[in-house]
C-alpha cells in the first residue's frame, strides 16, 4: 500500500468539467491510502464531473480492498446531490471531520487545489491531525465562490 495512514484532501469551492484533471489527481493521490477522508465543508458546487470522478475513487478503493473513503460535509445540497444519484452507499459522510488517530505512519492533510498545476500535492500539514484544528489553512477555490450570485438559470448552460 503506497499511502499508509490517513490522507485527508481539503477541497473548496466549485467543481465542475474545468477542474476534471485536478479532481483525478487529488482522487488518484487518495485512491490507495489506508483511510481515506475527502473533506468537502469547502464544497459550494458539483457536477457530474466531480460525481464521475468519484464513483472512479470508489471503484479503485473497492478493488483494493479498502474501506470507503469519508466524505465530511455538512452542506445540505451537496448531500442532497448524492441522495439523488444514489451515492450514499459508496462513501461514509460526516458532518464533521472525524476524530484521527495519529498511530503509526499518522495523518498527512493535503490540498486539492494544488493538484493538476504542477503535478505535485501541497501537504498542509504532516503533523497529527484534530478535529477542533482549525481548518483556515484552506487553500483557494478551484474558481470564485459564487454562492452569493445569482442562482444559475438555463442560459447560463446553453
Amino acid at each position: 500500500m503506497a499511502n499508509s495512514g490517513t490522507v485527508v484532501m481539503v477541497f473548496s469551492g466549485e467543481y465542475d468539467l474545468t477542474a476534471k484533471h485536478q479532481l483525478r489527481e487529488a482522487f488518484s493521490f487518495v485512491a490507495d491510502a489506508e483511510r481515506a477522508v475527502l473533506d468537502f465543508n469547502g464544497v459550494t458546487y458539483l457536477d457530474s464531473t466531480a460525481l464521475s470522478e468519484l464513483t472512479l475513487l470508489h471503484k479503485s478503493r473497492s478493488v483494493a480492498g479498502l474501506d470507503a473513503a469519508t466524505i465530511v460535509t455538512s452542506n445540505g445540497n451537496i448531500l442532497r446531490l448524492f441522495e439523488i444519484v444514489d451515492m450514499r452507499q459508496f462513501f461514509n459522510f460526516t458532518d464533521a471531520m472525524p476524530e484521527i488517530d495519529a498511530d503509526g505512519d499518522g495523518v498527512r492533510i493535503h490540498d486539492a487545489s494544488s493538484f493538476g498545476m504542477n503535478g505535485s500535492a501541497t501537504e498542509l500539514a504532516a503533523t497529527p491531525y484534530r478535529s477542533d484544528r482549525s481548518m483556515g489553512a484552506r487553500a483557494g477555490s478551484v474558481r470564485p465562490d459564487t454562492s452569493r450570485e445569482s442562482p444559475r438559470t438555463d442560459a447560463d448552460f446553453a
